[in-house]
Protein backbone atom coordinates (compact mmCIF):
# COMPACT_ATOMS: atom_id res chain seq x y z
CA UNK A 1 0.00 0.00 0.00
CA UNK A 2 1.91 3.07 -1.38
CA UNK A 3 0.24 5.73 1.12
CA UNK A 4 -0.65 5.63 4.86
CA UNK A 5 -4.22 6.18 5.83
CA UNK A 6 -4.31 7.62 9.26
CA UNK A 7 -7.01 6.65 11.84
CA UNK A 8 -8.65 8.78 14.63
CA UNK A 9 -10.35 7.67 18.09
CA UNK A 10 -13.62 9.64 17.73
CA UNK A 11 -16.06 7.05 19.60
CA UNK A 12 -18.50 9.64 20.60
CA UNK A 13 -19.15 11.24 17.20
CA UNK A 14 -19.16 8.11 14.82
CA UNK A 15 -18.97 4.83 16.80
CA UNK A 16 -17.98 1.97 14.80
CA UNK A 17 -20.78 0.96 14.39
CA UNK A 18 -21.23 3.16 11.22
CA UNK A 19 -18.97 0.56 9.95
CA UNK A 20 -20.68 -2.39 10.84
CA UNK A 21 -24.16 -0.50 9.80
CA UNK A 22 -26.49 -3.29 9.00
CA UNK A 23 -24.25 -5.78 10.24
CA UNK A 24 -26.54 -8.19 12.80
CA UNK A 25 -26.70 -11.50 12.05
CA UNK A 26 -29.99 -11.64 14.49
CA UNK A 27 -31.52 -9.24 12.07
CA UNK A 28 -31.52 -11.95 8.41
CA UNK A 29 -34.27 -13.27 8.22
CA UNK A 30 -33.47 -16.92 6.35
CA UNK A 31 -35.79 -19.80 5.25
CA UNK A 32 -34.82 -23.48 5.49
CA UNK A 33 -34.09 -23.15 1.80
CA UNK A 34 -31.43 -20.54 2.05
CA UNK A 35 -30.01 -22.21 4.95
CA UNK A 36 -29.46 -25.34 2.55
CA UNK A 37 -27.99 -23.43 0.57
CA UNK A 38 -25.25 -22.28 2.53
CA UNK A 39 -23.69 -25.31 3.54
CA UNK A 40 -21.16 -25.10 0.96
CA UNK A 41 -19.57 -21.65 2.47
CA UNK A 42 -20.09 -20.29 5.87
CA UNK A 43 -21.23 -16.54 6.14
CA UNK A 44 -17.89 -15.84 7.95
CA UNK A 45 -15.73 -17.39 4.57
CA UNK A 46 -18.30 -15.84 2.32
CA UNK A 47 -17.64 -12.13 3.74
CA UNK A 48 -13.99 -12.79 3.54
CA UNK A 49 -13.77 -13.62 0.19
CA UNK A 50 -16.32 -11.21 -1.09
CA UNK A 51 -14.06 -8.29 0.76
CA UNK A 52 -10.92 -9.71 -1.32
CA UNK A 53 -12.82 -9.60 -4.75
CA UNK A 54 -14.28 -6.12 -4.21
CA UNK A 55 -10.81 -5.27 -3.12
CA UNK A 56 -9.50 -6.33 -6.32
CA UNK A 57 -12.28 -5.07 -8.49
CA UNK A 58 -12.33 -1.63 -6.77
CA UNK A 59 -8.58 -1.55 -7.11
CA UNK A 60 -8.20 -2.34 -10.34
CA UNK A 61 -11.29 -1.27 -12.55
CA UNK A 62 -11.91 2.73 -11.52
CA UNK A 63 -15.31 2.11 -13.29
CA UNK A 64 -16.45 -0.11 -10.49
CA UNK A 65 -15.34 2.29 -8.09
CA UNK A 66 -17.69 4.92 -10.25
CA UNK A 67 -19.88 2.32 -10.17
CA UNK A 68 -20.32 1.61 -6.42
CA UNK A 69 -20.13 5.78 -5.62
CA UNK A 70 -23.08 6.16 -8.41
CA UNK A 71 -25.50 3.21 -6.75
CA UNK A 72 -24.69 4.58 -3.41
CA UNK A 73 -25.37 8.19 -3.53
CA UNK A 74 -29.14 6.65 -4.90
CA UNK A 75 -29.66 5.57 -1.14
CA UNK A 76 -32.00 3.15 -2.51
CA UNK A 77 -32.79 2.25 1.42
CA UNK A 78 -31.96 5.69 2.46
CA UNK A 79 -28.90 4.75 3.71
CA UNK A 80 -25.36 5.06 1.20
CA UNK A 81 -25.78 1.14 0.47
CA UNK A 82 -25.05 -0.91 -2.85
CA UNK A 83 -27.29 -4.53 -2.21
CA UNK A 84 -25.20 -6.34 -4.06
CA UNK A 85 -28.30 -9.14 -5.56
CA UNK A 86 -29.96 -6.07 -6.54
CA UNK A 87 -26.93 -4.25 -9.00
CA UNK A 88 -25.05 -7.65 -9.69
CA UNK A 89 -26.98 -7.70 -13.09
CA UNK A 90 -26.43 -3.52 -13.45
CA UNK A 91 -24.57 -3.57 -16.82
CA UNK A 92 -21.07 -1.60 -16.71
CA UNK A 93 -19.92 -0.46 -20.23
CA UNK A 94 -20.32 -3.82 -21.71
CA UNK A 95 -20.03 -6.24 -19.04
CA UNK A 96 -22.82 -6.35 -15.92
CA UNK A 97 -21.36 -6.04 -12.01
CA UNK A 98 -21.62 -9.56 -11.70
CA UNK A 99 -19.53 -10.13 -14.84
CA UNK A 100 -16.83 -7.97 -13.81
CA UNK A 101 -16.32 -9.62 -10.19
CA UNK A 102 -16.52 -13.43 -11.75
CA UNK A 103 -13.08 -12.13 -13.43
CA UNK A 104 -11.36 -11.81 -9.84
CA UNK A 105 -13.81 -15.36 -8.25
CA UNK A 106 -13.13 -18.97 -9.04
CA UNK A 107 -16.22 -20.80 -10.88
CA UNK A 108 -19.65 -20.76 -9.09
CA UNK A 109 -17.88 -18.59 -5.87
CA UNK A 110 -20.43 -15.78 -5.92
CA UNK A 111 -23.27 -17.62 -5.83
CA UNK A 112 -21.97 -19.70 -3.01
CA UNK A 113 -21.18 -16.45 -1.20
CA UNK A 114 -24.69 -15.28 -2.11
CA UNK A 115 -26.67 -18.27 -0.81
CA UNK A 116 -24.32 -17.94 1.89
CA UNK A 117 -24.96 -13.74 2.42
CA UNK A 118 -28.11 -13.11 0.61
CA UNK A 119 -28.08 -9.57 1.95
CA UNK A 120 -24.48 -8.87 1.11
CA UNK A 121 -24.05 -4.85 1.00
CA UNK A 122 -21.35 -2.81 0.16
CA UNK A 123 -21.81 0.65 2.37
CA UNK A 124 -19.92 3.66 1.64
CA UNK A 125 -19.95 5.77 4.89
CA UNK A 126 -20.46 9.07 5.24
CA UNK A 127 -18.80 10.78 8.15
CA UNK A 128 -19.87 14.29 8.16
CA UNK A 129 -17.06 16.31 10.37
CA UNK A 130 -14.21 15.50 8.31
CA UNK A 131 -15.96 16.21 4.89
CA UNK A 132 -15.65 12.50 4.39
CA UNK A 133 -18.85 12.19 1.93
CA UNK A 134 -19.82 9.61 -0.35
CA UNK A 135 -20.75 12.50 -2.97
CA UNK A 136 -16.77 13.44 -2.67
CA UNK A 137 -15.26 10.12 -2.86
CA UNK A 138 -12.28 10.16 -5.47
CA UNK A 139 -12.67 7.87 -8.04
CA UNK A 140 -9.43 8.24 -9.36
CA UNK A 141 -7.73 7.03 -5.72
CA UNK A 142 -7.53 2.86 -6.63
CA UNK A 143 -6.17 2.21 -3.41
CA UNK A 144 -9.46 3.01 -1.52
CA UNK A 145 -9.49 -0.18 0.96
CA UNK A 146 -12.48 -2.32 1.53
CA UNK A 147 -13.08 -2.82 5.04
CA UNK A 148 -14.71 -6.51 6.51
CA UNK A 149 -15.70 -5.77 10.47
CA UNK A 150 -14.77 -8.22 12.89
CA UNK A 151 -14.99 -9.30 16.33
CA UNK A 152 -11.96 -7.61 17.69
CA UNK A 153 -10.98 -5.37 15.01
CA UNK A 154 -11.55 -4.19 11.10
CA UNK A 155 -9.33 -5.61 8.43
CA UNK A 156 -8.59 -3.22 5.43
CA UNK A 157 -8.36 -5.03 1.95
CA UNK A 158 -6.47 -3.29 -0.94
CA UNK A 159 -6.04 -5.23 -4.39
CA UNK A 160 -7.02 -8.15 -2.55
CA UNK A 161 -5.38 -8.50 0.39
CA UNK A 162 -5.24 -7.77 3.97
CA UNK A 163 -3.17 -4.24 4.13
CA UNK A 164 -3.93 -2.76 7.85
CA UNK A 165 -6.27 -3.30 10.74
CA UNK A 166 -8.92 -0.91 12.81
CA UNK A 167 -9.34 -1.51 16.52
CA UNK A 168 -12.92 -1.54 17.28
CA UNK A 169 -13.60 2.11 19.06
CA UNK A 170 -11.18 3.46 16.22
CA UNK A 171 -12.61 5.34 13.04
CA UNK A 172 -10.86 5.88 9.55
CA UNK A 173 -10.94 9.56 8.49
CA UNK A 174 -10.72 8.35 4.99
CA UNK A 175 -13.21 6.78 2.27
CA UNK A 176 -13.53 3.07 2.27
CA UNK A 177 -15.93 0.18 0.96
CA UNK A 178 -17.41 -1.21 3.95
CA UNK A 179 -18.60 -5.15 3.24
CA UNK A 180 -21.53 -5.82 5.65
CA UNK A 181 -25.05 -7.19 5.67
CA UNK A 182 -28.15 -4.91 5.02
CA UNK A 183 -30.62 -5.06 7.70
CA UNK A 184 -33.27 -2.93 5.93
CA UNK A 185 -33.81 -5.38 3.50
CA UNK A 186 -34.91 -9.53 3.84
CA UNK A 187 -33.70 -11.46 0.76
CA UNK A 188 -35.16 -15.62 0.77
CA UNK A 189 -36.46 -17.87 -1.36
CA UNK A 190 -39.75 -16.16 -1.01
CA UNK A 191 -38.72 -13.44 -2.67
CA UNK A 192 -36.83 -15.09 -5.51
CA UNK A 193 -40.06 -17.67 -6.15
CA UNK A 194 -41.92 -14.54 -7.18
CA UNK A 195 -38.67 -12.61 -9.11
CA UNK A 196 -37.86 -9.99 -6.96
CA UNK A 197 -34.65 -9.43 -5.85
CA UNK A 198 -35.46 -8.06 -2.04
CA UNK A 199 -38.33 -6.96 0.25
CA UNK A 200 -38.05 -3.99 2.68
CA UNK A 201 -37.98 -5.03 6.68
CA UNK A 202 -40.68 -1.62 6.75
CA UNK A 203 -41.88 0.37 3.95
CA UNK A 204 -40.11 3.71 5.93
CA UNK A 205 -36.75 2.25 4.36
CA UNK A 206 -38.30 2.22 0.92
CA UNK A 207 -37.02 5.93 -0.76
CA UNK A 208 -39.21 5.34 -3.43
CA UNK A 209 -42.68 5.35 -1.55
CA UNK A 210 -41.73 8.75 0.41
CA UNK A 211 -41.36 11.17 -1.90
CA UNK A 212 -44.27 13.17 -1.31
CA UNK A 213 -43.03 13.90 2.38
CA UNK A 214 -41.68 17.58 2.92
CA UNK A 215 -39.14 19.50 4.29
CA UNK A 216 -38.12 18.61 7.91
CA UNK A 217 -37.34 15.82 8.42
CA UNK A 218 -39.29 12.76 10.09
CA UNK A 219 -39.90 12.01 13.15
CA UNK A 220 -41.17 9.35 15.31
CA UNK A 221 -44.77 8.62 17.36
CA UNK A 222 -42.95 9.29 20.84
CA UNK A 223 -41.93 12.96 19.42
CA UNK A 224 -45.28 13.55 17.84
CA UNK A 225 -47.45 12.56 20.77
CA UNK A 226 -50.18 9.98 20.64
CA UNK A 227 -53.18 12.70 21.26
CA UNK A 228 -52.00 14.21 17.37
CA UNK A 229 -50.89 10.60 16.07
CA UNK A 230 -54.92 9.91 16.47
CA UNK A 231 -56.11 13.09 15.23
CA UNK A 232 -53.62 12.45 11.95
CA UNK A 233 -55.98 9.41 11.66
CA UNK A 234 -59.16 11.06 11.32
CA UNK A 235 -58.32 14.16 10.08
CA UNK A 236 -55.22 13.48 7.22
CA UNK A 237 -56.65 14.57 3.49
CA UNK A 238 -55.05 18.08 2.14
CA UNK A 239 -58.56 19.36 0.80
CA UNK A 240 -61.55 20.80 2.49
CA UNK A 241 -63.54 17.91 3.20
CA UNK A 242 -64.90 16.76 6.70
CA UNK A 243 -61.44 14.78 6.97
CA UNK A 244 -58.99 17.51 6.19
CA UNK A 245 -55.97 17.70 7.90
CA UNK A 246 -56.29 21.82 8.99
CA UNK A 247 -59.21 19.83 11.14
CA UNK A 248 -57.19 18.07 14.08
CA UNK A 249 -57.42 20.64 16.56
CA UNK A 250 -61.07 19.43 16.79
CA UNK A 251 -60.11 16.08 17.60
CA UNK A 252 -57.58 17.47 20.14
CA UNK A 253 -58.97 19.76 22.50
CA UNK A 254 -62.90 18.81 21.25
CA UNK A 255 -62.75 15.24 20.81
CA UNK A 256 -64.68 15.76 17.17
CA UNK A 257 -64.73 13.43 14.61
CA UNK A 258 -66.17 13.66 10.38
CA UNK A 259 -68.84 11.86 12.12
CA UNK A 260 -69.23 13.67 15.50
CA UNK A 261 -69.74 17.04 15.29
CA UNK A 262 -70.58 18.22 18.33
CA UNK A 263 -67.81 17.87 21.01
CA UNK A 264 -66.49 18.80 25.23
CA UNK A 265 -63.63 20.38 25.80
CA UNK A 266 -60.58 18.34 27.01
CA UNK A 267 -59.08 19.95 29.91
CA UNK A 268 -56.34 17.93 29.96
CA UNK A 269 -55.07 18.38 26.88
CA UNK A 270 -51.95 20.89 26.44
CA UNK A 271 -49.34 21.70 23.42
CA UNK A 272 -45.67 21.95 23.21
CA UNK A 273 -43.00 23.18 21.28
CA UNK A 274 -41.34 19.79 20.36
CA UNK A 275 -38.00 20.86 19.07
CA UNK A 276 -36.15 23.94 17.56
CA UNK A 277 -33.28 24.68 14.62
CA UNK A 278 -31.24 27.35 14.24
CA UNK A 279 -30.45 28.31 11.04
CA UNK A 280 -26.45 29.04 11.31
CA UNK A 281 -26.37 31.98 9.39
CA UNK A 282 -27.95 33.75 12.84
CA UNK A 283 -24.54 32.99 13.68
CA UNK A 284 -23.22 36.70 12.76
CA UNK A 285 -26.26 37.91 14.30
CA UNK A 286 -26.37 36.73 18.04
CA UNK A 287 -22.56 36.02 18.28
CA UNK A 288 -21.74 39.47 19.71
CA UNK A 289 -18.93 41.69 21.09
CA UNK A 290 -20.84 43.96 23.67
CA UNK A 291 -18.59 47.38 24.39
CA UNK A 292 -17.84 47.78 28.28
CA UNK A 293 -17.67 50.87 30.37
CA UNK A 294 -13.93 51.06 30.32
CA UNK A 295 -14.35 50.22 26.19
CA UNK A 296 -12.90 46.91 26.47
CA UNK A 297 -15.31 44.54 24.54
CA UNK A 298 -17.12 41.83 27.08
CA UNK A 299 -17.81 38.46 25.14
CA UNK A 300 -21.19 37.82 26.20
CA UNK A 301 -21.37 34.91 23.52
CA UNK A 302 -19.28 32.29 22.56
CA UNK A 303 -17.63 33.23 19.15
CA UNK A 304 -14.98 31.53 17.41
CA UNK A 305 -11.66 33.02 18.27
CA UNK A 306 -10.02 31.24 15.60
CA UNK A 307 -10.23 29.89 12.40
CA UNK A 308 -7.88 26.78 11.85
CA UNK A 309 -5.63 25.06 14.72
CA UNK A 310 -3.02 22.95 14.20
CA UNK A 311 -0.76 20.14 16.48
CA UNK A 312 1.45 17.94 15.72
CA UNK A 313 2.28 13.68 16.74
CA UNK A 314 -1.16 13.55 18.53
CA UNK A 315 -4.84 14.62 16.92
CA UNK A 316 -7.38 16.69 18.90
CA UNK A 317 -10.40 15.45 20.28
CA UNK A 318 -13.73 16.87 20.04
CA UNK A 319 -13.44 18.44 23.07
CA UNK A 320 -10.18 19.73 22.64
CA UNK A 321 -11.01 21.40 19.58
CA UNK A 322 -14.39 23.17 20.82
CA UNK A 323 -12.42 24.69 23.43
CA UNK A 324 -9.15 25.47 20.35
CA UNK A 325 -11.95 27.36 18.44
CA UNK A 326 -14.70 28.77 20.80
CA UNK A 327 -14.62 31.23 23.04
CA UNK A 328 -16.66 30.73 26.43
CA UNK A 329 -20.16 31.28 27.16
CA UNK A 330 -23.48 29.99 25.85
CA UNK A 331 -26.30 30.97 23.60
CA UNK A 332 -29.10 32.50 25.82
CA UNK A 333 -32.84 31.77 23.63
CA UNK A 334 -35.49 33.53 25.05
CA UNK A 335 -39.24 32.24 23.86
CA UNK A 336 -42.08 34.42 24.73
CA UNK A 337 -45.88 32.81 23.98
CA UNK A 338 -48.73 35.31 23.58
CA UNK A 339 -52.19 34.04 23.72
CA UNK A 340 -54.96 36.49 24.04
CA UNK A 341 -56.13 35.24 27.30
CA UNK A 342 -52.70 37.31 29.11
CA UNK A 343 -51.57 40.67 28.59
CA UNK A 344 -48.46 39.42 29.30
CA UNK A 345 -46.19 36.60 27.41
CA UNK A 346 -45.30 33.29 28.78
CA UNK A 347 -41.55 33.35 29.24
CA UNK A 348 -39.18 30.39 28.81
CA UNK A 349 -35.57 30.85 28.52
CA UNK A 350 -33.03 28.16 26.92
CA UNK A 351 -29.04 28.06 27.50
CA UNK A 352 -27.74 26.60 24.32
CA UNK A 353 -23.85 25.81 23.33
CA UNK A 354 -22.73 25.80 19.74
CA UNK A 355 -22.27 22.54 19.49
CA UNK A 356 -25.85 21.93 21.10
CA UNK A 357 -27.16 23.00 17.44
CA UNK A 358 -24.48 23.32 15.32
CA UNK A 359 -22.43 20.98 13.31
CA UNK A 360 -19.26 22.19 12.43
CA UNK A 361 -18.28 20.72 9.32
CA UNK A 362 -14.73 20.99 9.86
CA UNK A 363 -12.15 20.54 6.93
CA UNK A 364 -9.23 18.10 8.24
CA UNK A 365 -5.84 17.52 6.79
CA UNK A 366 -2.56 15.06 8.06
CA UNK A 367 0.35 15.78 7.14
CA UNK A 368 2.65 12.44 7.18
CA UNK A 369 5.52 12.25 9.47
CA UNK A 370 9.24 11.69 7.83
CA UNK A 371 12.24 11.30 9.26
CA UNK A 372 12.93 15.03 9.07
CA UNK A 373 9.45 16.08 10.52
CA UNK A 374 6.71 15.23 12.92
CA UNK A 375 2.81 14.47 11.84
CA UNK A 376 0.81 17.10 11.65
CA UNK A 377 -3.27 17.51 12.28
CA UNK A 378 -5.02 20.72 10.96
CA UNK A 379 -8.30 21.94 11.49
CA UNK A 380 -10.39 24.61 9.54
CA UNK A 381 -14.26 25.77 10.56
CA UNK A 382 -15.89 27.99 8.74
CA UNK A 383 -19.65 28.76 10.03
CA UNK A 384 -20.75 29.64 6.31
CA UNK A 385 -20.41 25.74 6.36
CA UNK A 386 -22.51 25.18 9.61
CA UNK A 387 -25.28 23.26 8.97
CA UNK A 388 -28.23 23.04 11.69
CA UNK A 389 -28.89 20.12 14.08
CA UNK A 390 -32.57 19.91 15.07
CA UNK A 391 -32.43 20.54 19.40
CA UNK A 392 -34.94 18.22 21.14
CA UNK A 393 -36.53 19.95 24.44
CA UNK A 394 -38.71 18.24 26.88
CA UNK A 395 -41.94 17.03 27.03
CA UNK A 396 -43.35 19.40 29.27
CA UNK A 397 -40.39 22.20 28.91
CA UNK A 398 -42.55 24.91 27.11
CA UNK A 399 -45.92 24.46 27.29
CA UNK A 400 -49.02 26.30 25.60
CA UNK A 401 -51.82 25.22 27.58
CA UNK A 402 -54.88 24.06 26.11
CA UNK A 403 -56.48 25.66 23.55
CA UNK A 404 -60.19 26.66 24.84
CA UNK A 405 -61.99 28.25 21.53
CA UNK A 406 -64.57 30.19 24.20
CA UNK A 407 -61.99 32.54 25.62
CA UNK A 408 -58.79 32.41 23.27
CA UNK A 409 -58.51 34.08 20.03
CA UNK A 410 -57.72 31.56 17.08
CA UNK A 411 -53.72 32.32 16.99
CA UNK A 412 -51.03 32.05 19.19
CA UNK A 413 -47.83 34.19 18.57
CA UNK A 414 -44.42 32.88 19.56
CA UNK A 415 -41.35 35.59 19.48
CA UNK A 416 -37.83 34.40 19.54
CA UNK A 417 -34.88 36.42 21.20
CA UNK A 418 -31.10 35.84 22.13
CA UNK A 419 -30.89 37.75 25.13
CA UNK A 420 -27.88 40.11 26.34
CA UNK A 421 -27.13 42.23 28.74
CA UNK A 422 -28.15 45.82 28.31
CA UNK A 423 -30.68 48.68 29.28
CA UNK A 424 -33.96 47.36 29.75
CA UNK A 425 -37.15 49.02 28.16
CA UNK A 426 -40.68 48.30 27.54
CA UNK A 427 -41.86 47.49 24.51
CA UNK A 428 -45.32 46.68 22.61
CA UNK A 429 -46.23 44.10 20.70
CA UNK A 430 -49.35 44.57 18.39
CA UNK A 431 -51.24 41.46 16.64
CA UNK A 432 -54.84 40.84 15.31
CA UNK A 433 -56.26 38.07 15.30
CA UNK A 434 -60.00 36.06 15.49
CA UNK A 435 -62.34 34.33 18.47
CA UNK A 436 -65.44 32.54 17.49
CA UNK A 437 -68.65 33.67 18.51
CA UNK A 438 -70.96 31.64 21.12
CA UNK A 439 -73.16 30.42 18.18
CA UNK A 440 -69.68 28.24 17.23
CA UNK A 441 -68.24 27.41 20.98
CA UNK A 442 -70.54 27.81 23.93
CA UNK A 443 -68.95 27.23 27.07
CA UNK A 444 -67.07 23.84 26.71
CA UNK A 445 -68.98 22.78 24.14
CA UNK A 446 -68.11 23.35 20.26
CA UNK A 447 -70.61 23.03 17.84
CA UNK A 448 -69.45 21.61 14.20
CA UNK A 449 -66.34 20.67 12.61
CA UNK A 450 -63.66 24.21 11.09
CA UNK A 451 -65.69 27.29 11.12
CA UNK A 452 -68.55 27.02 9.34
CA UNK A 453 -72.12 27.98 10.60
CA UNK A 454 -73.96 25.05 10.00
CA UNK A 455 -75.16 26.26 6.39
CA UNK A 456 -72.21 27.07 4.46
CA UNK A 457 -69.36 24.38 3.51
CA UNK A 458 -66.51 23.64 6.27
CA UNK A 459 -63.81 26.31 5.93
CA UNK A 460 -60.85 26.45 8.20
CA UNK A 461 -59.68 29.81 6.67
CA UNK A 462 -58.45 32.64 9.31
CA UNK A 463 -58.55 35.80 7.75
CA UNK A 464 -58.57 39.01 9.97
CA UNK A 465 -59.51 41.78 7.59
CA UNK A 466 -63.36 40.22 7.81
CA UNK A 467 -65.26 38.89 10.29
CA UNK A 468 -67.28 36.22 9.33
CA UNK A 469 -71.16 34.77 10.62
CA UNK A 470 -68.87 32.52 13.39
CA UNK A 471 -65.97 34.83 14.32
CA UNK A 472 -65.00 38.31 14.85
CA UNK A 473 -61.53 40.33 15.30
CA UNK A 474 -60.00 41.22 18.00
CA UNK A 475 -56.27 43.82 18.48
CA UNK A 476 -54.35 43.47 21.12
CA UNK A 477 -51.37 45.01 22.52
CA UNK A 478 -49.04 43.00 24.56
CA UNK A 479 -46.28 44.16 26.74
CA UNK A 480 -42.77 42.82 26.30
CA UNK A 481 -39.20 43.24 27.98
CA UNK A 482 -35.95 44.02 25.70
CA UNK A 483 -32.59 45.22 26.24
CA UNK A 484 -30.58 47.66 23.88
CA UNK A 485 -28.33 44.65 22.76
CA UNK A 486 -31.12 41.96 22.31
CA UNK A 487 -30.67 39.68 18.93
CA UNK A 488 -34.50 39.42 17.49
CA UNK A 489 -34.78 36.20 15.97
CA UNK A 490 -38.00 36.45 14.04
CA UNK A 491 -42.01 35.79 15.42
CA UNK A 492 -44.48 33.47 13.78
CA UNK A 493 -48.08 32.72 14.31
CA UNK A 494 -49.56 29.36 14.68
CA UNK A 495 -53.38 28.95 14.11
CA UNK A 496 -56.15 26.58 15.78
CA UNK A 497 -56.65 25.52 12.10
CA UNK A 498 -52.77 24.52 11.32
CA UNK A 499 -52.36 21.06 11.26
CA UNK A 500 -49.67 19.74 13.78
CA UNK A 501 -48.59 16.20 11.23
CA UNK A 502 -48.66 16.73 7.47
CA UNK A 503 -48.12 13.27 6.76
CA UNK A 504 -46.65 10.04 7.26
CA UNK A 505 -43.93 7.58 6.22
CA UNK A 506 -44.09 4.43 7.13
CA UNK A 507 -43.68 4.56 11.07
CA UNK A 508 -42.66 7.93 11.34
CA UNK A 509 -44.81 11.45 10.63
CA UNK A 510 -44.12 14.49 8.90
CA UNK A 511 -44.77 17.40 11.58
CA UNK A 512 -46.06 21.07 10.28
CA UNK A 513 -42.37 23.02 10.94
CA UNK A 514 -42.32 26.78 12.28
CA UNK A 515 -40.52 28.98 10.53
CA UNK A 516 -39.52 32.64 11.73
CA UNK A 517 -36.69 33.19 9.39
CA UNK A 518 -34.31 32.57 11.83
CA UNK A 519 -35.79 29.44 13.74
CA UNK A 520 -37.61 26.09 12.90
CA UNK A 521 -39.59 24.59 15.30
CA UNK A 522 -42.61 21.70 15.38
CA UNK A 523 -45.80 21.61 17.89
CA UNK A 524 -46.92 18.83 19.16
CA UNK A 525 -50.14 17.76 21.45
CA UNK A 526 -50.36 15.58 24.44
Amino acid sequence: MKKTKNVITIAVLFAITVLTSCCNDAEIIETESSKSLSLEMDQKTAMNRFAEIISTATYNRPEVREFLKREAIKQFDKNYDVLYVNVKDSYIGNETFGDILNYYASSGELESIENAVPTINIYIPKISMFNVLPENLDCKDKEIPVALPGETDNKLYVNGVIVDSIAKGNVPDFHVFVINKNSRVVVDSQTRAVGKRFRFIDPEFDKSISKSVTRGGLESASVVGEKAIKAYSYFYKDDGSNQSKALQRDYIYYGMTPTSQKGNLNQSVSEYISFIEIDPVAYFKISDNIPSENGNLKKDDPELKKREVSRKKRDFTTEELINEFWTEGCYNLKIEVIRSTSNVPTVKYLSLLPEDIWNFNMDRTYRHSTALRHSKYTYRIDPRKFTAKRYYLASNFISFGKWDLSNESLSRDIIFTETDPGDTYSDKYEYETQTVKRTKVNGDVKIGIGLNDGKSNITTDVGVENETTTTKKVTKVISVTRTNKDDSLGDVSIYFYDPIIEGKSGSQYQMKIYNTGNVLFGVTAK
